[in-house]
């Protein structure tokens, strides 16, 4: 085969590997950033750039990078010169003013919370997702509900029957009774008491205490750990789709 002919079917195979990977596709070196007959670059963070005349720095990040479709910054190097500039956020590493990053895949820690990942299963806090996964600062936030009124499944602290329809006219007489999960004059450690601790962290599961004795709304809740906690991390737990290479605990 002659060396022209080794050099297309190098490039074709190169060009066929990186069109087929998806957004976590992660280079090695230029030679892996050939996508559809352009020879790009591997940025430092481990993703492909291709050349843009658009672009001030000459290269726009490649349609399998977190920043797909962006230019690859320039800033003024301290030697005088340009240097590209290589974001950490997309680089897929928990870096240290990161709350998350978009490029982290489940199960791992770090991954970049949606809605549904925020429910704290309290029907008296409003969950939400604050920051922004763009920017490697999205978190989930839950604000206490304070209002008596809205028919949300809570009946918060200071509410009672008359100004809050979740709160239960029967709370207190001893028996659990529609919408409680407890009755405050049931005595400590009897069924149906309200609990005022809950039972300590169990391999994946921990357990929180939430809503009100006093509206004989208190219950533990529990919550399941999903993320793989780092290789050197122990958290006495070893979720499903984990490995020893991304949490301690596993073996």
């Amino acid at each position: 085969m002659s060396r022209a002919a080794v050099l297309f079917a190098f490039v074709a195979l190169a060009t066929a590997v990186v069109s087929c990977w998806g957004t976590s596709y992660r280079c090695s070196g230029d030679q892996q950033c050939v996508l559809h007959g352009a020879s790009g670059w591997c940025e430092a963070s481990g993703f492909c750039s291709l050349p843009s005349a658009s672009c001030p720095s000459g290269r726009v990040w490649a349609q399998h990078s977190p920043l797909a479709g962006n230019c690859v910054d320039v800033v003024e190097g301290s030697d005088g010169g340009d240097d590209l500039d290589v974001p950490s956020c997309g680089n897929g590493t928990l870096d240290p003013d990161e709350k998350c990053d978009p490029a982290i895949a489940a199960p791992n820690d770090g991954v970049c919370p949606t809605l549904a990942d925020c429910d704290d299963h309290n029907p008296c806090t409003t969950d939400a997702v604050g920051g922004s996964a763009a920017e490697c600062s999205a978190e989930c936030t839950h604000t206490f509900v304070t209002a008596c009124g809205p028919a949300d499944g809570c009946c918060p602290s200071g509410c009672a029957p008359v100004t809050d329809g979740d709160c239960s006219a029967t709370c207190g007489n001893g028996s659990v009774d529609g919408l409680e999960s407890c009755d405050k004059a049931i005595p400590a450690n009897m069924p149906g008491a309200c609990p005022t601790s809950c039972p300590p962290k169990s391999a994946c599961t921990s357990y929180a205490l939430i809503g009100d004795a006093n509206n004989c709304t208190a219950r533990c809740v529990a919550n399941t750990i999903t993320t793989c906690s780092g290789a050197l991390v122990s958290d006495g737990c070893c979720p499903p789709g984990c490995s020893l290479l991304s949490d301690g605990d596993c073996v």
